[in-house]
């Protein structure tokens, strides 16, 4: 996300809160070829969901740098 790229990835763990729930990347069911197939063509192909994924993956990737997150977790160690 934060080089800009399209992103597709599986649904398993965390990934789905990484991606906001998929507005910052496409989410496939794991161990399935043809959704990530398709998924991966339709980033490609539909440039205006493209372009929404990857501004709002940026907005995140701004918003989740390493000094942002240490404050974070800091505030809640440290009340």
């Amino acid at each position: 996300m934060a080089c800009g790229l399209g992103v597709v990835a599986t649904d398993v763990g965390g990934v789905s809160a990484a991606l906001d729930g998929g507005r910052a990347g496409l989410l496939v069911p794991p161990s399935r070829v043809a959704p990530l197939v398709s998924a991966v063509q339709r980033i490609d192909d539909d440039s205006e969901l493209r372009e929404r994924c990857l501004a709002h993956g940026l907005e995140l990737a701004r918003r989740h740098t390493l000094e942002a997150e240490a404050r974070r977790v800091a505030a809640i160690a440290l009340p």
